[in-house]
């Protein structure tokens, strides 16, 4: 989907920032330098089944897949479940990494969370820092592959290993500089996530009511519906989202980005401006193909 691709281009923009800093460094510490504190997580036992609600998202391998934040979770704990290991739940902007069986996932929690014994979490020191943790945690995939390799059926890393991986660092003010450049692709990765989930739930729901007649259109006047979007400029959003896009992609974006730190003010403005397009493209297109597809259905 369109939402998918954005996202997608912002966080190959997130890379890209990143593989520039720390190439200027050589700087490396380990991941429990790095971390303010590094929890491995825990199933609480099914059998007490007041345990499982929908208080707080109990994230597990396959919520991770594809995710830059882990905005929506297949099961759930309760208050009650959560009070039985408060130590275990993390805060927003932690950062997950798989280390049992599926290896090197990267995800970052949107609000306070749970999760299973095959994940990690990484607090950053500073909340921000989390913004640099996830590509660095992205990057030593390779490396968690080798130490899990032990001969085993199920790959596994355990949280003593996983501590002492080296990861790139910078010192304070590079620090400062790439979180300022990133921060806003990432808060926009986590908008457009969150508004997709609601997207899906109400296109659920619209189609549902529709197909059992709760919602009726049968009196809808198709020529005034057809009219109105006729006004709606959709080729001309898709070509601004195809220019930007390929701005994006080009050697001109790294440039702009390779730029002096006095200058990043205006990489941050383009950023906000691609944004900017692209959220109101998504949401002309979302309507647009969503009154069309009623339309569709009672010609």
């Amino acid at each position: 989907s369109l939402n998918n691709q954005i996202n997608d281009y912002l966080a190959e923009s997130i890379l890209c920032i990143w593989r520039k800093h720390t190439d200027q460094s050589s700087n490396q510490i380990t991941i429990d330098e790095a971390a303010k504190e590094i929890i491995t997580g825990k199933t609480p036992p099914t059998k007490h089944a007041d345990f499982y609600g929908y208080d707080y998202p109990f994230i597990t391998i396959p919520d991770m897949h594809d995710s830059v934040w882990l905005t929506s979770t297949e099961r759930g704990l309760s208050e009650t479940g959560n009070n039985s290991q408060p130590k275990k739940l993390v805060k927003r902007g932690t950062v997950l990494v798989s280390c049992i069986a599926t290896l090197g996932l990267v995800g970052i929690v949107s609000k306070p969370s749970h999760f299973n014994q095959q994940i990690n979490a990484v607090v950053p020191k500073r909340a921000s820092e989390g913004y640099f943790l996830y590509p660095a945690l992205l990057s030593i995939k390779q490396a968690l592959l080798g130490i899990g390799a032990t001969g085993s059926a199920t790959l596994n890393v355990n949280k003593g290993a996983f501590s002492n991986i080296k990861i790139p660092w910078l010192q304070s003010d590079d620090m400062d500089a790439y979180i300022y450049a990133v921060q806003p692709l990432f808060e926009a990765i986590e908008v457009n996530s969150k508004e997709c989930l609601i997207l899906n739930s109400l296109r659920d729901t619209m189609l549902s009511k529709l197909l059992s007649g709760e919602i009726d259109v049968s009196k809808t006047n198709i020529d005034k519906l057809n009219n109105h979007l006729a006004k709606v400029p959709l080729n001309c959003i898709i070509e601004t989202i195809h220019h930007e896009s390929q701005f994006f992609a080009s050697g001109q974006f790294q440039q702009r980005f390779s730029r002096s730190k006095a200058n990043l003010p205006h990489c941050r403005h383009d950023t906000l401006n691609f944004l900017a397009i692209c959220r109101q493209a998504y949401a002309c297109c979302v309507c647009f193909v969503a009154f069309q597809a009623l339309v569709v259905s009672f010609q």
